[in-house]
């Protein structure tokens, strides 16, 4: 296990968990899986996160990022956090996995389609204001060409 003393989620509630780690596949357990506990490596546990096989190196790191299911295990409160690796290891397979870190997101990571669709979004809204200060350009300069049309109306009259 891997402990982290006094973590404070009093300030910034987190939603999530990134994990990065490598799972080669012909040196680590098939059933790799990280549990996340509080206070003591025992203690109540937060959730379970499987992680599966990323490749059959190690080099093959992979992220993934999970929904904390009762997120009021951690929010609002200082914990240690203990990180406990669990998987059937035999002598062929001996580790469980290689973790490079753990990651706690304050908000849903996007995936990269719903990343694409809010830049997207973001992008028509940008070409929206622009255009609307174009508009708001022409409809001064139609403005004046009003007020000149109607100024030199005013002369002729006179």
């Amino acid at each position: 296990w891997i402990a982290y003393e006094k973590l404070d989620f009093t300030k910034q509630d987190v939603s999530s968990f990134t994990i990065r780690y490598v799972n080669n596949s012909t040196r680590c357990a098939s059933d790799a899986r990280i549990e996340i506990h509080t206070d003591s490596y025992d203690g109540p546990l937060v959730q379970t996160i499987d992680l599966p096989a990323t490749g059959s190196s190690w080099n093959d790191y992979q992220e993934i990022t999970t929904m904390i299911e009762d997120a009021s295990k951690l929010n609002g409160e200082i914990h240690d956090v203990y990180f406990v690796l669990k998987g059937t290891t035999s002598s062929s397979n001996p580790y469980i996995i290689n973790l490079d870190y753990v990651r706690f997101n304050s908000e849903l990571i996007l995936n990269a389609n719903e990343r694409i669709e809010a830049e997207e979004s973001l992008m028509m809204v940008r070409i929206l204001v622009a255009l609307l200060i174009i508009l708001g350009q022409h409809i001064k300069i139609l403005n004046l060409m009003v007020a000149k049309i109607l100024l030199k109306s005013d002369m002729l009259v006179k």
